[in-house]
Parts: structure tokens; C-alpha cells; sequence
């Protein structure tokens, strides 16, 4: 039975994919060598009546010109498949096929693995619903059977950017931010069932603040600085020591501690521009971590969804610069009792972080001016949800994440959905 349930959910991926990609036809003879793929966003002229069912293109662009060559100005669902007289010649198909047209819907399950498909070569494409629930940015193509992409294939509206690679066999159409419930247009060539695969990529969830917590144990400086350089857009954190290790019973220190006194340092991280998510806050580039005990003794990690958000929540800063940490790899051996916090309770959706309060924003002018020395507290925390569902800081001391690995000894860390893995 779960043998099944498994070959089942395979099928509707494939079937899904088939709807994407109008998949209806018998292998085609005329496999091209190179063949052109076109993208673009369309919009439905009304969403009741007559208007209901009427595509129009939304500027210049791939579908417009494929439309306008047949002496058209939009495209009626209605009309999509041509009547044919009663045994048709070969010509009246082919003139038909010429204005012929499929309308699909997208599904989420187009998110998942690559599946294959083919295309029966309708001359006016296919319309496709996003009906994902999600913003699809991307969509990716892979040919099978040896043959490549045309540099000319087109996203039009809805994909900016398009990459071909892997020695012309790859086509990525990127870029493209098509809502739930807008129309999306595609055409290619006649070609067989399986010579292509293909999935969608959807627009990751938005950076969101977390809440501090009042009472949970961290760990971090509270003699940290950052600069900041206007014409570049540089942040540089310096250099800082670990000079405190609140724990879980709330003692503030522990005869077998070995983390104070560790190096923190950051690598630069640039200024990218407003936040589409945070009201008033900065995104900044992704950025490594490492933590020295020693200099055989240490972690690394990665720095993410950056972002200097104003906050005066705590006394005496105007800001703080909110990065998720992932631990990457680690070298030597770290004894800590703080290791226990590793093993006690998680909740869906935690998130480690590092905070870095500051004037930042005050003394730059909102970013505007240089700033050689912003004094301020480095945190190293874990953010979870509260009982209201917003994520909210039980600021353990997240550096122990990595502590585990070096007690075990080195190791190679991974990160799975916000976890730790262990590989030897």
C-alpha cells in the first residue's frame, strides 16, 4: 500500500508538469537541434462575462508578437482550439495548429523534483494560472536527449533574466515575481514526451523582526563596534571577545566554561537597500562567522537574511543589525557546560541569530553619513515562537550549537531547514 501511495504522488508530479508544459502529444519527428523557448505575463481582459476567458499582453514582448502575426490582439478561450471541417487535408491542420492555444493551471506540487515532459507545439503557447498559492520567481529546463537551448529564448514580462548553461542543455528563467492567481503565457516546439524536466521556484518567505525575550540565556559581547562606510555601503563589525555566558538557571558563570574570552569575527557585509519587508529597515549581503577559542579550537558560519532594522527597545541604541546563524564546519575540541541547552526542548520554526545593537542608524543619518566607530552589544541567541505565534528571542546561547561538534570531535556540519546535522 505504500508502494503505492509513493508511485502515485511520482504520477501527479509528472502530471502536473505534463499541464505545465501542455504535454498531449505523440513523439515528434522533427526534433529540432536548438529549440526557442518564450515566456511571458499575460493578463485576462475582464474577470466576469464576455471578458472572462480573454487574454491580452501586458507590453512588448514574445507573446504579443506570436499573437500579432496572426493578425491578432488578444486570444479568447472560447476559440483556443480551431473547428476543423470533416476530414481535414493536411494543410487545414497545420493552419489551425497555427492559431490553437491550451489554457493549464500551475500546482505547488511543480515546486518539488525536476519531472519530464514534451510539448505538442501549439503555434499560439499555452496560458498558465498560477494557482500555487505561492509567487513563482523562477522557472528551470533541462533537456534530455543531447540537443540545446537558442540564445533567443525569451522570459518577456515575467522573467528578466535568462541563463542557458550546462553546454546549452539548462535554461533558467529568473527573476520573475507572478502573484497567485496571474496568468502566465509560454511556446516552444513540438518535441517528445521525456526529452525535457522541469520545476518552479517560488519567492522565499519575508526577513521578519524577531521579539526579544526577557528571560532565557545568551551569550555574546557587551563590548562590541561597527563602522560603517557610506560610498561603498560597508559594515564591518570588529573583532570582538565573548566576555559573557548567562545560562539556563541563570547563573552567570561556570568553573568549566572555556567559551568566554573566545574571538568573534565577521566579514564585511554590504549594504543592498531598503527592506521590502521591515518598515524603515536595510538588507545587507550574507556574511561568514568564526568563533575562536584557540587557533586550533574553532567554528564557522554563515551569517543570512541581514538586516539593520531601527529598534529602541532596549536602552541606549537606536538599532539592531538581526543576521539568521548556521553553523557550517568546526575544528578541535570545546568543553562547555552549556552543551545542555543543545539537548533541551525546540519548537517548530526557531531561528538562530545574531544581534548587534547599536546608534548605527543616528550617528550615519540613516545610512547617509560615515560612521569610524559605533560602540555596541554582540548577542548570539535563539529566536522562538511565543504563544502568539510571533517569533520571539529564548536567547539561549546559540554558539553552543557548534560546541556539540567539538566535543565530539571535528566534524562537518550541514545545515537542514534551520538544524543541525552531524557527518563524519
Amino acid at each position: 500500500m505504500a508502494r503505492n501511495r509513493t508511485i502515485g504522488k511520482r504520477m501527479l508530479v509528472r502530471l502536473a508538469l505534463v499541464a505545465l508544459f501542455v504535454t498531449v502529444a505523440a513523439p515528434s519527428p522533427c526534433w529540432p537541434a536548438e529549440i526557442e523557448i518564450n515566456w511571458d505575463k499575460v493578463k485576462q481582459k475582464g474577470n466576469a462575462g464576455a471578458n472572462l476567458g480573454i487574454f491580452q499582453p501586458v507590453g512588448d514582448g514574445p507573446f504579443k508578437t506570436a499573437i500579432t502575426a496572426e493578425t491578432l490582439t488578444e486570444i479568447d478561450y472560447r476559440t483556443r482550439h480551431p473547428a476543423l471541417p470533416p476530414n481535414p487535408t493536411p494543410a487545414q491542420i497545420a493552419e489551425a495548429k497555427k492559431k490553437r492555444w491550451d489554457y493549464t493551471s500551475l500546482a505547488a506540487n511543480m515546486f518539488r523534483a525536476n519531472a519530464k515532459f514534451g510539448s505538442v507545439g501549439n503555434g499560439l503557447g499555452a496560458v498558465h494560472r498560477n494557482q500555487t498559492g505561492k509567487v513563482i520567481t523562477d522557472v528551470h529546463i533541462k533537456l534530455l536527449n543531447g540537443n540545446t537551448f537558442k540564445n533567443t529564448s525569451s522570459g518577456g514580462n515575467a522573467f528578466p533574466t535568462v541563463t542557458i548553461g550546462g553546454g546549452g542543455a539548462t535554461i533558467d528563467f529568473e527573476g520573475g515575481n507572478i502573484a497567485a492567481g496571474e496568468f502566465l503565457w509560454s511556446k516552444m516546439p513540438e518535441f517528445p514526451q521525456g526529452d525535457a524536466e522541469g520545476k518552479l521556484t517560488d519567492a522565499p518567505p519575508p526577513v521578519k523582526k524577531k521579539k526579544e525575550g526577557k528571560a532565557a540565556p545568551k551569550t555574546g559581547s557587551t563590548s562590541s563596534s561597527g563602522s560603517y562606510d557610506a560610498d561603498t555601503g560597508a559594515l564591518d563589525l570588529a573583532p570582538s571577545q565573548i566576555d559573557f555566558t548567562i545560562y539556563r538557571s541563570g547563573s552567570s558563570s561556570h568553573p568549566d566554561e572555556t567559551l568566554v574570552g573566545a574571538d568573534v569575527v565577521i566579514d564585511t557585509m554590504i549594504k543592498i537597500g531598503p527592506s521590502g519587508s521591515v518598515s524603515g529597515a536595510y538588507e545587507f549581503s550574507d556574511a561568514n562567522i568564526v568563533i575562536s577559542v584557540t587557533s586550533d579550537a574553532f567554528v564557522q558560519g554563515s551569517l543570512t537574511d541581514v538586516l539593520l532594522i531601527p529598534d529602541s527597545s532596549v536602552g541606549g541604541f537606536d538599532s539592531v543589525l538581526q543576521a539568521t546563524l548556521a553553523w557550517d564546519y568546526s575544528v578541535g575540541g570545546i568543553r562547555s557546560p552549556v552543551l545542555d541547552d543543545i539537548y533541551g526542548p525546540t519548537q517548530p520554526g526557531e531561528d538562530r541569530l545574531l544581534l548587534f545593537r547599536s546608534n548605527l542608524l543616528t550617528e550615519t543619518s540613516g545610512l547617509t553619513m560615515d560612521s569610524p566607530s559605533s560602540s555596541g552589544t554582540l548577542d548570539l541567541a535563539v529566536a522562538q515562537p511565543d504563544a502568539s505565534g510571533v517569533p520571539a528571542l529564548s536567547a539561549w546561547a546559540s554558539i553552543v550549537m557548534a560546541l556539540l561538534i567539538l566535543v565530539l570531535g571535528t566534524r562537518v556540519v550541514h545545515r537542514r531547514r534551520g538544524r543541525l546535522s552531524f557527518n563524519e
